[in-house]
């Protein structure tokens, strides 16, 4: 019997068969064809065996692995360490700038407002030192008492008059809150001071 292309008849009378070759005959050699192409070398393309008409999307080179335990996060604990510890070397090296003890100092710093350079209390004291401005006017500091550095040099100058005029010990750190002119006394505030000191 004679192939019929189906697809032809469907859709009109047919006409010689001869006129469209056979199908089947057809099919099967577009199939070979399809096969060998599908295994031979790509000449038209790249060395890579990319389309030499469409380049590849650029590929992201990988990122370099990083270490979360090296990269602190912003007000993260580890990062809050790393600024307090880098205030406590500020104010050690303050304290050994003025002759004054490094652990009395901090003490004094950390009571005062917790290593906080923007520190201000009610009464107008100003910076990590809570010193007044009027008090650091006649110490000789002039300038920001907020600024870590103004205020703290400030702060340092201010207990280093209060330890030689009161002695080294609680009624020293006592008149650091009291004031210089105050009776030489051990307070509750000299008292909490040499405790922290001790911890220190």
């Amino acid at each position: 019997m004679m192939a019929v292309n189906n697809y032809e008849c469907a859709s009109k009378p047919c006409e010689n068969p001869k006129k469209y070759g056979n199908p089947i005959g057809l099919g099967a050699a577009l199939g070979t064809a399809l096969v060998l192409l599908s295994h031979a070398p790509a000449f038209a393309g790249n060395s890579g065996g990319g389309s030499m008409y469409f380049a590849p999307p650029p590929q992201e080179a990988p990122a370099s692995p990083v270490d979360p335990a090296q990269t602190p996060k912003k007000g993260s604990a580890r990062g809050r360490h790393e600024a307090a510890v880098g205030m406590v070397d500020m104010v050690s090296e303050a304290a050994r700038r003025h002759g004054v003890p490094i652990a009395l100092a901090n003490a004094i710093i950390k009571i005062e407002s917790g290593y906080n350079c923007r520190a201000r209390s009610p009464n107008g004291a100003q910076g990590i030192g809570q010193i007044l401005p009027a008090t650091a006017r006649a110490e000789g500091v002039t300038g920001n008492l907020y600024e870590c550095a103004t205020g703290l040099e400030a702060a340092m100058r201010y207990l280093a008059h209060a330890l030689a005029a009161h002695g080294g010990g609680c009624e020293g750190l006592s008149a650091y809150n009291s004031g210089l002119a105050s009776p030489r006394r051990c307070t509750g505030y000299g008292r909490k001071a040499m405790q922290l000191a001790r911890l220190l």
